[in-house]
């Protein structure tokens, strides 16, 4: 669950790095629509849309990817690397994710492994 909480987007690039990027700053602010909108239908693990989505907004996502750490903000998505598979429908995204936890600051480097589907790149947990 921990790689959901990691990811912003760039002024309209629809690439695996702004997907990425996008997936993580849903999981930030907890808007649940657009972080299952942005994952693969084998990550909803066959749940319909809806379900996922209540069950994401009646859950503590923010807790449950970080505990009870406090305040936490995503300061930066820099990414490092970005890699499209051959056939062009799978990708993997290294980033790097600058957090102000409280007063403290940390970076961490997240992979993500992407994959299209209908046309999108969606985050595949």
């Amino acid at each position: 669950m921990a790689a959901l909480v990691l990811a912003a987007a760039g002024c309209g690039d629809t690439g695996p790095a702004a997907t990425a990027k996008d997936f993580i700053q849903a999981a930030f602010e907890n808007d649940c629509a657009t972080l299952f909108d942005l994952s693969s239908s084998s990550s909803l693990g066959g749940q319909p849309r809806e379900d996922a989505i209540r069950e994401c907004e009646e859950s503590d996502l923010r807790g449950q990817l970080f505990g009870a750490i406090g305040e936490v903000k995503l300061e930066d998505f820099e990414t490092l690397q970005e890699d499209i598979g051959v056939g062009g429908d799978t990708a993997m995204v290294r980033a790097r994710l600058s957090m102000k936890i409280g007063e403290a600051e940390q970076s961490v480097e997240q992979d993500f492994r992407l994959v299209m589907e209908d046309g999108k790149w969606k985050v595949d947990l």
